[in-house]
């Protein structure tokens, strides 16, 4: 099955769960004594997802002001892993150890002088570097973090590449991605903000 074959399958099977779901919780709300499960239900999942986008959110920032310490004076870029990261990590002779390989994963990116430094969590030093090239500008992409297609910067000098979703914003990078933070990221490394 090819992966976009794949995706649209996921994506039909999503939309059935959730008309069914819809249809389940209509249900529940036109019976008064299901009223009060249903609320306890969404409350506890407003809940939990919530903690946990706060706390991706937290290691995102953590993860930045630490790469701020060690790198002084280095632009730093938040940022989430791609499902390309993974296959630009091993192409570039890095790690992908502990990432996601759907993409999701924490990561910083250091942008010095003269190369872009990618860093992961609880690491005291860059899995690898993109070296800076006028010839090989940042550009905008779309990347793909398990069946979404945000925007994403992708960074090349030739040999060693990364692409991910930058994520100034970590709580709304996690449900879409941002034009916003893209834009940002692509105007802190002096890249034109142009056609996402």
């Amino acid at each position: 099955m090819t992966p976009t074959r794949t995706v649209r399958v996921i994506r039909t099977v999503a939309l059935i769960t959730g008309v069914l779901a819809a249809i389940r919780l209509i249900g529940l709300a036109l019976d008064p004594e299901d009223r009060v499960y249903l609320g306890a239900g969404l409350a506890l999942s407003a809940v939990l997802i919530g903690g946990v986008m706060l706390g991706v959110a937290r290691r995102v920032r953590a993860l930045a002001e630490r790469v701020e310490r060690l790198r002084p004076g280095a632009v730093v870029i938040p940022a989430y892993t791609t499902v390309e990261t993974s296959l630009d990590a091993i192409a570039s002779g890095g790690s992908n150890r502990r990432w996601n390989e759907r993409g999701g994963t924490p990561v910083v990116l250091a942008a010095l002088p003269d190369r872009v430094e990618v860093w992961a969590l609880r690491e005291d030093r860059p899995r690898w570097a993109v070296m800076r090239r006028a010839q090989f500008p940042p550009t905008a992409v779309r990347g793909a973090v398990g069946v979404r297609r945000p925007p994403a910067l992708h960074l090349t000098d030739g040999s060693s590449r990364v692409t991910v979703v930058p994520a100034y914003s970590a709580v709304r990078a996690t449900m879409s991605g941002s034009q916003a933070d893209l834009a940002r990221a692509m105007s802190a490394l002096g890249a034109p903000v142009t056609g996402f």
